[in-house]
């Protein structure tokens, strides 16, 4: 499939659908796992994030149908285009993955997800460390104490 090509390449070197592509196999819930996986992964990337993608990527963390490994895979792969969103603003759109409205979105929504005890420790730990990459105020509580507080289950 062209999903392992893809990973096979640089990303510069990516055909201009390469986002699309990307965005199908995540969608597809037929797709073979391993596919979807990647697709996951790459979806984070730069040259392909953008809103529709941020969008499809928090789907898959929300969805309880899905395996731990996809959803922790998702969430991670937003946490580049959330530093970037943080670091360089909206001002510039060269610097400019995500809309300011995805941005606030995806905080909002980690900061949700985060919560539901009901998640794994792992899952929610990674929801954590994809967050993180954008500071918020809930963050000191569950990162400044050994015990990780937030972390409870």
């Amino acid at each position: 499939m062209m999903i392992k090509k893809l990973y096979d390449m640089p990303p510069w070197d990516w055909p201009e659908d390469a986002g699309k592509t990307i965005l199908n196999v995540i969608r597809d819930g037929n797709a073979d796992a391993s596919d979807r996986l990647l697709a996951a992964e790459l979806g984070g990337d730069s040259i392909v994030i953008d809103d529709e993608l941020a969008d499809a990527l928090l789907s898959i963390v929300g969805n309880d149908n899905e395996t731990n490994e996809i959803r922790s895979t998702a969430v991670i792969a937003l946490g580049p285009a959330l530093e970037m969103a943080d670091i360089h603003g909206f001002e510039d759109e060269d610097d400019i993955l995500i809309s300011e409205e995805s941005f606030q979105n995806v905080k909002k929504s980690l900061h949700q997800l985060f919560s539901n005890e009901n998640f794994s420790k792992d899952l929610r730990r990674r929801i954590l460390e994809a967050s993180i990459r954008a500071p918020q105020d809930w963050h000191p509580e569950c990162v400044n104490r050994n015990e990780t507080p937030c972390l409870k289950n």
